[in-house]
């Protein structure tokens, strides 16, 4: 198994990179975020192939075979051993695969009530023998640049929410909170929106015929607050748009693929739910490759981590950060 991480001077000189946008007025913060790549051999036959399918079908009648790595399964359990989360997940979709220990609720709503809410966090301590309890990690949050950092992606979030809720229906009931999990403590808030009613509610409403108790229509659903919303604003930085610019050229236009994206469901009876995919790795199929003098299929797994650039940060406090948020997830390979 091989494990190709992003070096201190290119992580720390991006860094650099992002706070001179910011000293130029061309963002208030940044989320800067790297890549690092594990492969390793083959655990799982792919559900589709690049391959040739007779030489797929020879490849794997070959005996005998290299012991297999963990599945992708054991991966996931691993993981939620390792640190457990809230909003979890495991994808096997097509050649794609997603693992994921996601401690960060995105967004959630439920059409009936006509209610939403989102959760971005941003703020992160690492437990340890000087910071273990929620006092510890409060006081050492208590940061003019980590309340920054979470101030901006509240106030990012709010306007996405304007957007479609209107004045008057969003509003923020938890600001700058810590909370605990299985190795690190997280700042969050939480921003939750009313949808605005449609001009037909009042007429529905009298006509009994079509009236279905406690129904609340509404000229939006969820979905339409999702699209207003992506990408997550906890991972882009703002403005949105621009930042989203500013990083594809900082970040090299390396595709984050799967990561910093969301996952999530929704149901039958209008509502949903998705979380934002940190702690998390992928892999696709078509990256998997055959070293043929050994006869081993290897496979490569993926692991994004990285955090808010903003004016008060410091490149090897960013690195540090980037390393604390990878190094959970990576302990499963190890």
């Amino acid at each position: 198994m091989s494990i190709t991480q992003p070096t201190a001077d290119s992580y720390e000189s991006k860094v650099r990179r992002c706070q001179d946008k910011i000293a130029s007025g061309d963002s208030y913060e940044l989320c800067l975020t790297d890549q690092t790549t594990i492969t390793r051999l083959r655990s799982d036959p792919p559900h589709t192939s690049t391959h040739n399918t007779t030489d797929s079908i020879l490849l794997y009648n070959k005996t005998p075979r290299p012991a297999p790595a963990k599945g992708a399964w054991s991966l996931y359990k691993n993981l939620r051993t390792r640190q457990p989360a809230p909003f979890a997940s495991f994808l096997r979709l097509g050649p794609a695969t997603l693992v994921s220990s996601s401690p960060e609720q995105f967004l959630k709503w439920d059409n009936r009530l006509g209610k939403c809410s989102l959760r971005p966090m941003k703020g992160t301590v690492r437990k340890s023998d000087q910071v273990s309890t929620l006092a510890d990690a409060s006081a050492l949050l208590n940061d003019p640049k980590e309340k920054a950092e979470n101030l901006m992606i509240v106030d990012l979030v709010r306007h996405d929410l304007h957007g479609v809720c209107g004045s008057g229906n969003v509003s923020v009931p938890r600001l700058m909170v810590v909370e605990e999990y299985a190795s690190v403590f997280q700042m969050i808030s939480v921003i939750e929106g009313s949808y605005p009613k449609s001009e037909t509610d009042d007429l529905l409403a009298n006509m009994s015929s079509l009236t279905i108790k406690d129904d609340k229509r509404t000229k939006y659903t969820g979905l339409d607050i999702l699209a207003a919303s992506l990408p997550p604003g906890s991972m882009t930085g703002a403005p949105k748009k621009r930042s989203c610019e500013l990083l594809q050229d900082i970040e090299h236009h390396k595709p984050r693929s799967l990561y910093s994206g969301v996952v999530g469901y929704m149901d039958v009876g209008g509502r949903g739910d998705f979380s934002v995919t940190i702690r998390s790795m992928y892999r696709w199929d078509d990256e998997d490759s055959v070293i043929e003098a050994e006869e081993k299929d290897t496979e490569k797994w993926h692991i994004g981590a990285g955090g808010a650039v903003t004016a008060l940060s410091t490149p090897i406090g960013e690195r540090e950060e980037m390393l604390t948020k990878l190094n959970g997830t990576l302990g499963v390979f190890r």
